[in-house]
């Protein structure tokens, strides 16, 4: 827990809670980058072991990609057994932010042969705001994993920002 003290008095108290995990700390490469608003804690945020806001996807710990998928590259460093994945997503339709329309994993031990592991569509639900998404599939040996979350697409009619891109916001990729 860190705080700020001025005259005796506690003024800001901020606490985080380390995630560990396979990915923690680990190299992630973006086909395409998020957006440059929604991009203050780069690839790093993603496996940072550090939870977004439950509230607001405007922290650094939220990435956002306007109108297109979101495609990365995580490098683990070494071969090693997986058998899990999961990520949370910021699903807030009236600030033009939905939910991830699917999901593929594919991964590899040398970074140009990919197999696939799981492919999946997200379902919604309407709160709460942050949700989750986790895929088991049986244990791998990978060094690579290649993350792809599709975006919405276009907003739907009769929703907010209709027919404009949907954003897509990903919080922490966890790997076990």
């Amino acid at each position: 827990m860190a705080f700020t003290e001025k005259a005796g008095r506690v003024n800001d108290r901020a606490q985080a809670e380390l995630r560990l995990h396979r990915a923690l700390g680990r190299s992630v490469r973006f086909q395409r980058p998020p957006d440059a608003h929604y991009d203050r804690g780069g690839g790093a945020a993603l496996v940072n072991g550090l939870l977004g806001s439950a509230t607001r996807f405007t922290d650094p710990e939220w990435l956002g990609w306007n109108g297109c998928d979101a495609e990365l590259l995580i490098d683990l460093g070494a071969s090693m057994p997986v058998s899990s994945l999961s990520f949370r997503y910021f699903h807030a339709p009236d600030s033009w932010v939905w939910h991830p329309a699917s999901v593929c994993l594919s991964v590899s031990e040398d970074g140009e042969h990919f197999r696939q592991v799981h492919a999946g569509e997200v379902l919604a639900k309407p709160s709460p705001v942050v949700q989750g998404y986790e895929t088991v599939f049986e244990k791998v040996q990978a060094r690579y994993l290649q993350l792809k979350v599709m975006n919405k697409g276009r907003i739907p009619a009769g929703r907010p920002g209709a027919g404009n891109p949907a954003w897509l916001f990903l919080d922490e990729v966890v790997v076990e």
